[in-house]
């Protein structure tokens, strides 16, 4: 399974641990689980999901469908359309927590 980078101050403060299961909740009820990768090279207020994984597309091979959707986390909603752009806004608040 691919990794969720987690910042290591965050991670602490979570009660969370290097390859632990966690719980990635965005609004919406949009919930999905990864593992985590502690790192200092994120922001400590972010997380960082490969966005290029976990497809679900019946098409797709095996090896894309793993790790954490990011795209699930995407609200889907006229709401999130940018006016300006037309484009969804790909940046989702989300809390995590341990598994």
């Amino acid at each position: 399974m691919l990794k969720v980078l987690v910042p290591t101050g965050a991670a602490k403060e979570l009660g969370i641990r290097e390859n632990d299961e966690i719980i990635i909740e965005a609004p919406k009820n949009r919930v999905v689980r990864g593992k985590a990768h502690l790192s200092e090279f994120i922001h400590p207020q972010t997380i960082g999901v490969a966005g290029k994984w976990a497809r679900r597309g019946t098409h797709m091979p095996e090896f894309a469908k793993d790790g954490t959707s990011y795209n699930y986390l995407i609200n889907d909603t006229e709401e999130d359309i940018g006016f300006l752009m037309g484009n969804l806004n790909n940046s989702v608040c989300v809390r995590i927590r341990k598994a």
